[in-house]
């Protein structure tokens, strides 16, 4: 049953991305987002650098967005300043795939919806981790999306409720303590936490997410001063291609900022199945991704398994379950645990009952998107306890 989701996810994510694509890099992008959850697993980490390149973030997008259940029709938002752009029709499940509010103040909103039945599987999931590991520190950290911050009042009546949803999740965990990264977020929506044309948060966003994190985990963490801003150049995301490579989405290129611990850690790939260790690199050149694929800066994407050893010598090693939210938020505890595994939920083909008993995991971290709270992926997370 494991393999046939992951098989009918792959075909389902690869499905969308085709739709998506930019046209001027159709190939290579169809192909390197069908491979993106196996090429690790497939070859040596050495294809993952020579394909990152031609990466696009819409295939995360349809990952992600995929695991939603909205039924609305969207089409007749329309007014002189803001539009939405559904570049296909739902799914025979009334999901909507891609869409976009486009703001007049150079935003891109994608829509979703929150789903109480999901997000009740997901705590009812976590919860039976803890009782599978009952020595184990667990957290839910549960990421907010931008439509709960930036869509302005006039159009309330496509918020999803992610704050309810959130806090109907946290309210049904035990034995897992809460992350509140909401209320954090809410407190910075002056400042660049997600991105104007992708449905990510950006590093800085992440950065603050995981200084909430360490403050409820009890360990240490270091100020931004401590880590290296680095322009990445110029960025488009995955609004792009939810939108059918509309001009107007093309037009909002903005800046891909990252930061970079001054702190030393040494970084190790592994295969999906946790297997083949090689040294490698948790950023990559952003000279050799082009605009679309940027994203794929952290960690090259969700393709294998990833272990940070740090000089935090503190005796707490955390297992981070996750999917692609994760990516810019796992480097910010370099500082904080002596060790950091991640390991992407809808990709991993190890347990993490293996990876808990192997490498001596103190913390466990469920890092997860209200995209995927409210959606499929939830169910990959119960697929991976044992």
């Amino acid at each position: 049953m494991k393999q046939f989701k992951r098989t009918l996810f792959a075909l389902t994510t690869a499905g969308a991305v085709l739709l998506t694509a930019c046209s001027d890099k159709e190939n290579s992008k169809q192909e390197t987002s069908a491979a993106q959850g196996t090429v690790s697993s497939q070859s040596t980490i050495s294809s993952v650098q020579s394909t990152v390149t031609t990466q696009s973030t819409a295939s995360s997008a349809q990952t992600e967005s995929t695991a939603q259940n909205s039924t609305e029709s969207t089409a007749s938002l329309t007014d002189s300043t803001v539009e939405i752009i559904v570049p296909v029709p739902p799914d025979e499940n009334g999901t909507i795939i891609g869409a976009e509010l486009v703001l007049d103040s150079g935003r891109s909103i994608m829509l979703s919806s929150t789903n109480s039945i999901n997000g009740a599987n997901y705590a009812q999931t976590v919860n039976r981790y803890k009782e599978t590991f009952p020595d184990v520190q667990m957290y839910s950290l549960v990421v907010p999306t931008a439509i709960s911050f930036y869509l302005p009042e006039r159009f309330k009546e496509y918020d999803p409720g992610e704050r309810g949803h959130i806090d109907g999740i946290n309210a049904q965990l035990k034995g897992v303590t809460p992350v509140d990264v909401f209320s954090v977020l809410a407190r910075h929506t002056d400042e660049p936490i997600y991105f104007n044309t992708d449905h990510h948060w950006t590093q800085l966003g992440a950065f603050y997410g995981a200084e909430e994190f360490t403050r409820v985990a009890g360990v240490d963490f270091k100020p931004i001063s401590e880590f290296e801003k680095k322009d990445g150049g110029d960025f488009i995301g995955s609004a792009y291609g939810n939108s059918g490579e509309d001009e107007r989405i093309k037009a909002l290129v903005e800046p891909f900022t990252y930061y970079v611990p001054k702190s030393d850690f040494d970084v190790t790939f592994y295969d999906l199945d946790g297997t083949n260790p090689i040294p490698f690199f948790y950023f990559a050149n952003p000279d050799e991704l082009d605009a679309y694929g940027k994203y794929s800066l952290y960690m090259y994407g969700d393709g294998h398994i990833v272990h940070l050893n740090t000089s935090c010598k503190n005796g707490r090693r955390v297992l981070i379950l996750k999917e692609a939210f994760a990516n810019p938020f796992c480097v910010n505890l370099v500082n904080s645990f002596e060790d950091i595994w991640i390991a992407d939920i809808k990709y991993m083909e190890t347990t993490a009952e293996k990876l808990i008993n192997d490498n001596g995991i103190t913390d466990l971290l469920f890092c997860l998107s209200t995209y995927s709270t409210s959606g499929v992926n939830q169910e990959f997370l119960a697929d991976v306890i044992q």
